[in-house]
């Protein structure tokens, strides 16, 4: 017998099974990672049909101590980013970014829908991680706690539902930064405004 016939093995039943168990195990366990499908895609082109619109808007707050202008007061402008569009049916998820104008059009499935932050599109512990705060006496910051933030995680931008898809739904939501603060509704600003 020499070198090589050592590792050499003839194939039998009891090896094939094993074998293809094997690879079966392997590939189950690689088709287990849950990436963003992309279900729906925003309407592009003109012509295009469509039966939902979305439209986001950001306000800008006056932080200064002094009584604001009219000018001042209706600070808004388009919100473009990137946000998360779910069917609540099927637990699908589809990423869109807004336009220039702050809106996104859709040909939607009749189902039960919701939209969201991209930042929220992760686990509630990741989430807390990044964004909790201590209470900061300096600077008058106070922490209202992780139920708080949990809450904030759970909250979506719009939700609703497409029955019929032959009208179009059109809805709009608007997001606004605190003062001192920022996204952030689990904080609050407890200190005196600026003069």
């Amino acid at each position: 017998m020499n070198y090589f016939e050592i590792f050499i093995v003839k194939p039998n039943r009891k090896m094939y099974r094993i074998l293809y168990l094997l690879g079966f195990l392997f590939i189950s366990c690689g088709s287990g990672v849950k990436q963003h499908k992309t279900v729906v895609k925003p309407i592009k082109k003109p012509g295009e049909k469509y039966n939902f619109i979305y439209q986001i808007t950001r306000y800008y707050l006056h932080c200064g101590g002094i009584t604001p202008t009219e000018e001042q007061r209706n600070r808004n402008s388009p919100e473009r980013g990137t946000f998360i569009l779910v069917n609540l049916d099927t637990k699908e998820k589809s990423t869109f970014t807004t336009d220039s104008l702050g809106r996104s059009k859709f040909y939607l499935k009749p189902a039960h829908y919701i939209i969201k932050e991209k930042f929220k599109d992760t686990t509630f512990k990741a989430f807390y991680k990044q964004y909790f705060q201590k209470t900061n006496k300096e600077s008058a910051i106070v922490s209202k706690g992780k139920a708080c933030y949990k809450n904030w995680w759970k909250t979506a931008l719009v939700e609703f539902q497409i029955q019929d898809t032959t009208k179009v739904l059109s809805l709009q939501s608007r997001v606004s930064d605190a003062c001192f603060t920022g996204k952030n509704p689990c904080l609050s600003f407890t200190g005196p405004m600026p003069p």
